[in-house]
């Protein structure tokens, strides 16, 4: 009985939560494309906007909904680059007409060795007027993250399937969409959730 009348409760922290979160992603972008128009035609942007956008509203509820069957740290590792993949897979169509369907499995594996590649490059060239040794160290850890990253793409790059031929055009990425909303209603319909124990 407790937990039904705490349930609305949290829905409806949730839901303001979200609208925070939404608003925090919207303002900053509104601000940039007054300040530079020609961003909105930009691929780039566009997909960082998507991408930014579907992580932060997409994530916590899939990850709360996937959390019941596997850990919540696997359910972190594998939701944030498959809700990414999902909503900027319309959008990649219009660049290429090609579906990737180890672009997941990708990113998965390149998670790891993003923050060492990056912060690694970063401080090598940052304390390399100082200790050169240090900065070669530094880069010498960015590059083993790089050249993991690199070994990752060839590889799933040369699968087989790695391509698959999709309708080109907005049609393509409208089908595609849709397409996308069908099978995550199905599969949210289709798995049942584990039901929580109800308090008193």
């Amino acid at each position: 009985m407790v937990r039904d009348l705490r349930e609305p409760q949290h829905r409806r922290s949730r839901a303001r939560q979200r609208s925070r979160v939404l608003s925090m992603v919207s303002i900053p972008v509104v601000v940039l494309v007054l300040l530079d128009p020609w961003l909105a035609r930009s691929y780039g942007f566009v997909l960082s906007v998507v991408a930014t956008g579907a992580i932060v509203l997409a994530t916590p509820p899939a990850v709360r909904w996937l959390a019941q069957v596997v850990p919540r740290a696997l359910a972190y590792a594998l939701v944030v680059p498959a809700v990414a993949q999902l909503a900027c897979a319309p959008v990649l169509i219009l660049l290429e007409p090609v579906l990737t369907p180890y672009a997941v499995l990708a990113n998965v594996l390149v998670a790891p060795a993003v923050v060492p590649a990056t912060i690694g490059g970063v401080l090598a060239a940052v304390v390399s007027p100082w200790s050169l040794p240090v900065a070669r160290a530094l880069a010498w850890i960015a590059a083993l993250a790089a050249e993991w990253m690199a070994k990752v793409a060839t590889v799933l790059a040369d699968a087989p399937g790695a391509q698959i031929a999709w309708v080109p055009g907005t049609g393509g990425a409208a089908l595609l969409a849709g397409a996308t909303v069908v099978v995550i209603v199905a599969v949210r319909w289709c798995v049942a959730p584990v039901p929580e124990a109800s308090g008193t």
